[in-house]
């Protein structure tokens, strides 16, 4: 699951954004909050995921 967020981050321009996972698989925001694929963090930024509409 990791490989496959990375690979998703990568391929939508995120991770050139400051979008990281960590690893146990959640995500990380720019700012450096742990983010669930449908949150986001306490400075509004929202899950790839969410912004992307899988979600």
């Amino acid at each position: 699951m990791r490989e496959m967020k990375k690979q998703f981050l990568e391929a939508h321009g995120f991770a050139q954004d400051g979008w990281t996972v960590g690893l146990d698989g959640v995500l990380e925001c720019p700012h450096g909050y742990r983010v669930e694929d449908d949150g986001e963090c306490p400075k509004g930024c929202k899950s790839p995921m969410r912004q992307m509409g899988i979600i």
